[in-house]
């Protein structure tokens, strides 16, 4: 689902939900600084891919944790 893109970027395989989402969130005074750049859709090797920052690009070896909150 990902591939790297330019320096500091990464191209995640295109959703329109996300797209909307991530447009949204560009638009948004509040939430813009919390989020990474998002600069559109582009087309590599034939599939369309959310081109957007790469918030681990500065690390040598990073660590990931993955937390979902939320209420049900």
């Amino acid at each position: 689902n990902f591939k790297a893109g330019d320096y500091g970027k990464i191209l995640k395989k295109y959703c329109e939900c996300e797209h909307q989402c991530l447009e949204s969130l560009m638009k948004d005074t509040l939430l813009r600084p919390y989020v990474p750049g998002y600069y559109g859709v582009v087309d590599k090797d034939g599939d369309s891919y959310n081109q957007m920052d790469d918030l681990l690009s500065e690390f040598d070896s990073p660590s990931i944790m993955d937390c979902k909150m939320g209420v049900r």
